[in-house]
């Protein structure tokens, strides 16, 4: 008798295994909690980098149209600016996000532009952040201190998906390159009025704006 007992004391019991599989899953359990909240964090400083490199190239751009002129402004935004069909008729008019998509429109900034939109899609806030930031990316790619920055955002949150571009005044086409944050989402780009510096921002992890998990580059 005493040897049957103690050969049943070799295995686990049904309880036994029950315990340690449920301790098991809690140590997976917070494993993957612990590495999903070290990824989160690690695309936060990745979108963060991105922002201060735009933040240092903005810096650089202010320096080098600054000298001289008292009433310096940073690239406005395409949403803010002036279009018209035909930048010889001089009939300019407010675009704002209210306006209708449009395929092809002349933007009135420091040189006319012609943006050819590679189709019809809402004004929402993202797109409106893709627009703005494209549009500061072209006006900063034009400075030489400016675009060494540039070269400096990985490679991975810059883009032409949309295959969006411009066509100066001479003739040349440009493409309008996306910047996005870590998580894929086009980073907006604010004037914050003459004399006051942009703001940038990120959506963050739900890609919606004005929520509490937006990065914003005035908190850096």
């Amino acid at each position: 008798m005493a040897s049957y007992r103690k050969q049943n004391r070799k295995g686990f019991t049904l309880v036994e295994m029950l315990v340690v599989m449920a301790v098991i899953a809690i140590i997976i359990g917070a494993m993957v909690k612990i590495a999903g909240h070290v990824y989160d964090n690690a695309k936060k400083d990745n979108t963060k980098n991105t922002i201060q490199l735009l933040v240092a190239a903005l810096h650089e751009y202010e320096n080098f149209h600054s000298q001289g002129r008292r009433n310096f402004e940073f690239p406005l935004e395409p949403y803010d600016v002036y279009y018209t069909a035909d930048p010889a008729l001089g009939d300019w008019n407010n675009f704002w996000s209210t306006t209708p998509v449009f395929n092809v429109a002349s933007v009135k900034t420091d040189s006319h532009f012609t943006i050819v939109w590679d189709d019809n899609v809402n004004l929402g806030s993202m797109r409106k952040a893709l627009a703005n930031i494209e549009f500061l990316y072209l006006f900063l790619d034009d400075v030489p201190d400016c675009r060494k920055i540039l070269n400096r955002i990985p490679t991975d949150v810059t883009a032409n998906a949309d295959n969006d571009s411009v066509v100066l005044a001479g003739g040349e086409e440009r493409p309008l390159i996306e910047v996005n944050d870590a998580w894929g989402h086009p980073i907006s780009y604010q004037t914050q009025g003459a004399g006051n510096f942009p703001l940038l921002r990120s959506a963050g992890k739900d890609g919606i704006f004005e929520n509490a998990d937006d990065i914003h580059s005035s908190e850096m």
